[in-house]
């Protein structure tokens, strides 16, 4: 009698959030009876995105679909006999939880929906990530055909790139699911005029927060000549000194190298980097000088 009461109450409650119970069909949300936290922030691809919706399940966010498919700039369609939701001509997985009809409102996974978009003949070229500290659900789609050349590196955060448009760039980084910065590389030796490419259809912030130039007199692994990386990030100076190493990255063989601060760092891929921790705006180090450029 009490089991019955609890489900009662339980349908209740939902029922009161306008969301139908089929989005808790997931069994391992019916075992632990865990209730939708409301109020989680959204952030696709470096933007902030107003999603009333969005909620957070059995530690999976959930958001409008329309949002998202408008935001990213592809199509979908919902059978309601089958309970099916088609985006981007991919059926959404029901591995992150089910999508919903609820009230006239398609809702879905945010990570099934990234997939969705992001992933290209089996190829994952995108990134999610859930900030706690902001409660914010944070999705970075790349161009088809990026791939990851590195974990987070400290006060950057991961490395995404075409291997095609390498050493040049464009070169996407991204920590914890947010885009973060845009980068180029070039030789002191250039001497000529270039044509690269840019973000390649792939939504960006439209206000870049601030720049910076790092001087590698020796190269560094990836492009081992002497040249300029050029950092524009669409984040703050401060959030950016608050990116670290991903603890669960394996570093694997390759050749560490130290950082200004006597951290040595290994990235496993095709790419290292140094960066600097403090806010002067020219930092000399051994290997490397920082040129920082800020509106």
């Amino acid at each position: 009698m009490k089991k019955k009461i609890c489900g009662l109450v339980l349908g209740a409650m939902i029922a009161s959030l306008g969301i139908s119970s089929s989005v808790f069909a997931d069994n391992n949300v019916v075992k632990d009876k865990q209730m939708p936290i409301r109020g989680i922030h959204l952030n696709y691809n470096g933007v902030d995105v107003q999603d009333p919706l969005a909620f957070q399940l059995n530690n999976r966010a959930f958001g409008s679909v329309d949002i998202f498919a408008n935001y990213y700039g592809v199509k979908y369609s919902w059978n309601a006999a089958k309970h099916q939701l088609t985006l981007n001509n991919t059926v959404i997985s029901n591995v992150y939880g089910l999508s919903n009809n609820s009230q006239g409102t398609l809702i879905a996974p945010i990570e099934a929906m990234a997939a969705a978009v992001g992933t290209d003949n089996n190829q994952k070229h995108y990134e999610t990530g859930f900030d706690s500290a902001t409660q914010t659900e944070n999705v970075a789609i790349f161009p088809k055909g990026t791939v990851q050349i590195s974990p987070a590196v400290p006060n950057m955060g991961e490395h995404w790139a075409k291997l095609d448009d390498m050493p040049y760039g464009p070169i996407w980084g991204a920590y914890k699911g947010k885009l973060v910065f845009f980068e180029y590389m070039f030789a002191k030796d250039t001497e000529r005029d270039l044509v690269l490419g840019g973000n390649q259809g792939a939504p960006t912030p439209s206000r870049i927060d601030h720049a910076e130039v790092n001087w590698n007199p020796h190269g560094h692994a990836g492009y081992e000549v002497p040249h300029y990386d050029v950092h524009l990030y669409f984040i703050s100076k401060d959030e950016q000194s608050k990116i670290v190493p991903d603890p669960a990255a394996q570093p694997g063989n390759a050749p560490s190298m130290t950082t200004n601060d006597s951290m040595d760092i290994q990235l496993p891929m095709n790419m290292q980097h140094t960066t600097t921790t403090d806010s002067m705006d020219i930092q000399q180090h051994t290997n490397m000088q920082t040129t920082t450029v800020q509106k």
